[in-house]
């Protein structure tokens, strides 16, 4: 989720961490393929939305170069992103599932 990537950057910053939060990032942009669940699900906050922007053009730069190939999974629009997010994942170098199915939670 992309919630869980956002916090294991954020815990790079901690005192006594393994490692800091650019070598988190570094290792995460690097993932060849990287699937991303959830990208509208956290509470966007300056970190998580200066994070999501840089890290989707990062990947977007090295999907050019075809070194990285990256999934994003999502329940609303992909056109509800912000512009120079959206303006890159519709150029076909991000794979988009559009969850519009029903929830099969309460079937459960």
């Amino acid at each position: 989720r992309l919630y869980d990537l956002i916090e294991y950057i954020r815990a790079g910053f901690d005192d006594g961490s393994d490692s800091s939060a650019r070598q988190r990032y570094l290792q995460m942009r690097c993932v060849p393929l990287l699937a991303i669940d959830e990208c509208d699900g956290p509470r966007f906050t300056a970190f998580a939305e200066e994070f999501r922007r840089v890290f989707l053009d990062d990947r977007y730069r090295m999907a050019i170069g075809g070194n990285a190939y990256t999934i994003l999974a999502m329940n609303t629009d992909p056109a509800t992103l912000p512009g120079d997010i959206y303006d890159r994942l519709r150029d076909g170098r991000f794979i988009i599932h559009h969850n519009t199915a029903p929830s099969m939670r309460p079937a459960l």
